[in-house]
C-alpha cells in the first residue's frame, strides 16, 4: 500500500503529537489531581492505545505503508524517551538510564531515517515489539512513586537491556541489507 495517510499513520501521528502533551502535563504540577500526574498518565495510556491500535489496523486491514515503518518505531522511542526524561527531571528514575536509551534511540531513529531516504526498510522484530510493550509497563509504574525507586529501576533497566539486545537485532539485520545492496 502506498497511501501515505491511512488510519493507522495518523495514529501514530497522533502518538506523536501526544508526546509534548504528555512532558508539560507530567512536568507543570498546577496539572496533578491531589498532588498525582492523573493527565499525564491517561496521555501515556491513551498513547499506548494509539501504539496497539496503529499495529493492529494496519497488519489486518492491510495499511502497512513504509512511511509507518518508519514513523511508528519513531513515535515509540519519542514516547519513551519523552517519558524517562520527565522521570529523570523529576528524579523518579536516574539520569544515567535517561542518557543510556537516549543514545541508543537517537542512533535508531538516525539510521531509520537515513534507510528511510535510501528506499531501505527494515521491518520491525518480534524482540522490539516486546521491548517497546515492556518499556511501557515498566515505565507506567513509575508514575506511582515521587523519588527513585529500586524496583522501578530494575524493570526500566529491563527495558533497556532489551532495547539494546533488539537494537542489536536491528543492526545486523541492516548490514545484512546493505551487503545484499553492495
Amino acid at each position: 500500500m502506498d497511501k501515505k495517510f491511512t488510519t493507522a499513520n495518523v495514529l501514530t501521528i497522533i502518538r506523536i503529537i501526544l508526546v509534548p502533551i504528555f512532558i508539560v502535563l507530567y512536568l507543570d504540577t498546577s496539572f496533578y489531581q491531589d498532588g498525582f500526574p492523573l493527565y499525564a498518565i491517561l496521555v501515556f495510556l491513551l498513547a499506548f492505545v494509539t501504539d496497539v491500535l496503529d499495529g493492529f489496523i494496519a497488519r489486518n486491514y492491510n495499511q502497512v505503508t513504509n512511511l509507518g515503518k518508519v514513523l511508528d518505531p519513531l513515535a515509540d522511542k519519542l514516547l519513551r524517551l519523552g517519558v524517562m526524561c520527565s522521570f529523570a527531571i523529576n528524579a523518579v528514575l536516574p539520569l544515567w538510564m535517561f542518557i543510556v536509551l537516549l543514545c541508543f534511540d537517537v542512533g535508531m531513529i538516525i539510521t531509520g531515517v537515513v534507510l528511510y531516504f535510501n528506499k531501505i526498510y527494515v521491518k520491525a522484530n518480534w524482540v522490539g515489539k516486546v521491548t517497546t510493550i515492556y518499556l511501557s509497563l515498566a515505565l507506567f509504574s513509575c508514575f506511582f512513586h515521587n523519588s527513585i525507586n529500586p524496583i522501578d529501576t530494575i524493570l526500566v533497566g529491563i527495558g533497556i537491556g532489551l532495547a539494546i539486545v533488539a537494537i542489536i537485532q536491528y543492526v545486523v539485520k541492516f548490514f545484512k541489507i546493505y551487503r545484499k545492496i553492495k
